[in-house]
């Protein structure tokens, strides 16, 4: 890379296709790579997700009480039955900022085909994706900016409105992860703190970042599906 963590548009449309080829063996993620004349404009990926409701309305709060108090008193609590009422499509969208130069996503999300309000995307996305984390990513996201990294606006390519999260902390978030792949003679250096971190490619980049930055609105590379295909996560 010539100015990592920064991308030119050439090793964005080349880290885009070894990302594709990760997504052709997750089976729950379609994918498509787009292009305008022989350049890579951006890679689309769709999943669809049940959306999950108590029968009575309550909210999540209220479930979540509701399932504390049956654990407490099972004679005086009312027992909500929760099923997927409604169905959730999602489409991520990989697009290169040709201000940042770094990979920004931009996602739609349609609950039986109504677009998602920004509270639906909290709830949705972002909190599902709290579950598995000691960390809040809600917590996280609200406090970046004043508004928060999670914005809308005009996508660059299809010039529709999309929610988009913001790219500002893009270039720290991934030169802290990791130190570029380089062919150079290695120095001898007091300081080796840069031997701890990973090495980033073209080949691994977005997935990297999408380890990042995807899986705080809900989009993972499925480990099982790449592990049975003999890749590492």
């Amino acid at each position: 890379m010539e100015s990592f963590p920064y991308l030119t548009q050439r090793e964005f449309a080349t880290a885009a296709k070894h990302l594709c080829e990760l997504l052709s063996h997750c089976s729950d993620l379609e994918h498509r790579l787009w292009l305008l004349g022989n350049r890579t404009t951006y890679i689309s990926i769709r999943r669809e997700a049940p959306i999950h409701q108590s029968t009575e309305n309550s909210s999540a709060e209220e479930d979540e009480l509701a399932m504390e108090g049956d654990q407490e008193n099972d004679s005086e609590c009312i027992v909500r039955k929760v099923s997927p009422t409604k169905l959730a499509i999602i489409e991520y969208h990989i697009v290169l900022s040709p201000v940042y130069c770094v990979p920004v996503l931009y996602f739609n999300m349609a609950i039986d085909s109504t677009p998602a309000s920004l509270d639906d995307v909290y709830q949705y996305l972002v909190r599902q994706s709290d579950l598995s984390r000691d960390v809040s990513w809600e917590e996280t996201l609200r406090a970046v900016g004043v508004h928060g990294a999670i914005s809308q606006g005009e996508h660059p390519v299809l010039g529709t409105p999309f929610w988009f999260i913001h790219p500002c902390e893009t270039a720290a978030l991934v030169e802290n992860w990791g130190t570029v792949e380089t062919h150079s003679i290695p120095r001898l250096d007091i300081d080796d703190s840069h031997s701890k971190k990973g090495i980033i490619s073209l080949q691994n980049y977005l997935q990297i970042w999408l380890g990042m930055i995807g899986s705080t609105v809900g989009l993972h590379l499925p480990v099982e599906d790449l592990t049975s295909k003999g890749y590492s996560s």
